[in-house]
């Protein structure tokens, strides 16, 4: 027997919390169920470039080192090394899209200073490696690749429907689902099996499910903030037969 089963944030159970986090309460508990699967998918792309609490890197420069805290928003390369730029505000320190071509961010000053980035997230946004202080030469410092604007891809995980969590992470190893971003800022992103692939979790043992919690990471495993904008997600219930 198949259900299908319309997932929409705005009717989730805990509506004072932001829906990257979202429960459902079914009316009617689904029984014996074998497999679910993932038919279709509406998700805003309405993340922030930078979000808290990823949104600090340490400036160190003169013998000292300073937080330096990004506003939270969705930035491109240009817009982001002008929000930079800002927030250090220091004298004759810039920060410049120096490589629009390529996607990498130029800092420059007039003496020695370094750059390091304690959250994975905005490490990719500046193309450095999270946690490694780099420093500077000639004055000067490049992203070591491609400033990641934008996350590749939305990892849907569950405690209901998926498997165990790995110890320490919080997260699904790996995700129930995956769906790919391939638009900007702003647009939908619009998932369909057919069109797509099929993504599909299978049990071998039967399941009982009355309650679906359902959680949108980036690559990661943070939860997306969605900024209150609803999402919708299809599933294909099977049953064993009655």
């Amino acid at each position: 027997m198949q259900y299908l089963l319309q997932l929409d944030s705005r009717n989730r159970s805990n509506l004072t919390q932001d829906n990257g986090r979202s429960v459902y309460h079914l009316a009617s508990s689904l029984k014996d169920v074998t497999s679910v699967e993932l038919v279709q998918a509406c998700i805003p792309h309405s993340m922030y470039t930078v979000s808290t609490p990823n949104n600090t890197f340490e400036l160190t420069q003169g013998g000292s080192t300073v937080t330096v805290t990004l506003d939270p928003s969705i930035y491109t390369l240009t817009t982001l090394a002008t929000e930079i730029q800002s927030k250090i505000n220091v004298a004759a320190f810039t920060c410049s899209a120096g490589q629009t071509t390529t996607l990498k961010l130029l800092f420059s000053f007039t003496g020695a200073f370094s750059i390091r980035v304690p959250s994975e997230q905005l490490a990719a946004v500046f193309g450095l490696t999270r946690n490694t202080l780099h420093t500077s030469v000639g004055n000067a410092l490049q992203s070591q690749f491609c400033c990641e604007l934008s996350p590749p891809s939305i990892s849907i995980t569950s405690r209901a429907l998926g498997s165990a969590y790995a110890s320490g992470l919080g997260r699904e190893v790996p995700p129930l689902y995956t769906v790919p971003i391939d638009v900007n800022a702003g647009a939908m992103i619009t998932f369909n099996s057919q069109s797509h692939f099929i993504q599909k979790k299978r049990y071998q043992n039967p399941r009982n499910i009355s309650e679906i919690d359902i959680v949108l990471r980036d690559a990661f495993g943070g939860v997306l903030n969605m900024n209150g904008l609803p999402y919708t997600l299809v599933l294909q219930v099977q049953c064993k037969s009655a």
